[in-house]
This record gives C-alpha cells, structure tokens and sequence, in this order.
C-alpha cells in the first residue's frame, strides 16, 4: 500500500499558529489502520513541505543568517540559523511527530511500514545541511544518518514515479 502525503508546513509559531493538531494524525492512524487491513506493507512518502522552513519570523532576528542574502547559501551559518529554526518546529510538533514516527516503531505491529521524506521546497534547506538531515532521519525514525534525501519517488511494482 502507498500513502502519499504532502504539504503538512509544521511551523515554529513565530508567525502564528498554523499547524495540524496531533489528533488529526491520531485519526489518520486509525483510519489508515483500517484501510490497510489487506496490506502486507505501508509505504509512506512524506512529499514536500513537511517542514516549514521557510515561513518563520525567526529568519528576522539579530544574528540570524539568512539564505537568500548570501552569495553562499550554504555557509555555514546559514545552516545554523535553519538548525535553530529545524529545532523549533520540531519542539512545536512533538506530538505529531510522534505520531508519524510510531507509524515504524510499533503502530502497525503485523505490518512493515517504511517513511520515506523528500523535500519540497519550503524545506530544501534540510538537505543542504548534514545536521539537518540528520535531525530530520531521527525525529521520522529513517534509517540513513545524515545521507542526502531522493527528491524523487520510484516503485517499478506500482508504477509510480
């Protein structure tokens, strides 16, 4: 079974309270749950624009480096000021990252389920970032360490690309 899911934009809340409430992928959860029920395996691929970089007050606040002021957009600093930024979001969506990692670790016991992420491109960032990526494999429960994230899908059995 493939679940695409696309456009989540979880936020740090510096430009107002726009996120998903965790409830919405508890109910997910159980819906999914059902429709899989003949499923052998999940497959789930997070498509773009799961973090929200981009959109975040944050980018604005002294000592912030921004990407687009740079004539590197990958110094250093510009990847410290997303990690910043990444951590944020991330302590905002805690439950419902929670959520989305017990999909692999334990959700769905009689099942393989398997997440894959690939930037969109209010979350590019991460992938310009070893620590990024990183931190992203973690909190998603993806093997890999900091390895770059596909910006493509593929599955030749599904004929989907």
């Amino acid at each position: 079974m493939l679940v695409f899911i696309s456009d989540l934009h979880f936020e740090d809340g510096s430009a107002g309270d726009h996120n998903i409430n965790y409830h919405a992928f508890q109910g997910f959860t159980q819906d999914l749950r059902k429709l899989s029920k003949d499923a052998k395996e999940i497959h789930i691929i997070l498509l773009g624009d799961i973090f929200d970089l981009n959109r975040s007050a944050k980018w604005f606040e002294p000592g912030m480096v921004k990407p687009w002021c740079r004539k590197d957009p990958f110094a250093p600093e510009v990847g410290e000021s997303a990690e910043k930024i990444l951590n944020e979001i991330i302590a905002q969506n805690v439950n419902s990252l929670k959520v989305i990692r017990n999909w692999t670790d334990g959700t769905f016991k009689d099942k393989n389920v398997d997440l894959t992420f690939i930037p969109g491109n209010h979350d590019r960032l991460v992938n310009c970032f070893p620590i990024l990526r990183k931190r992203i494999r973690t909190e998603l429960n993806i093997p890999g360490e900091d390895a770059p994230f596909e910006h493509v899908y593929r599955s030749a059995e599904c004929r989907v690309m």
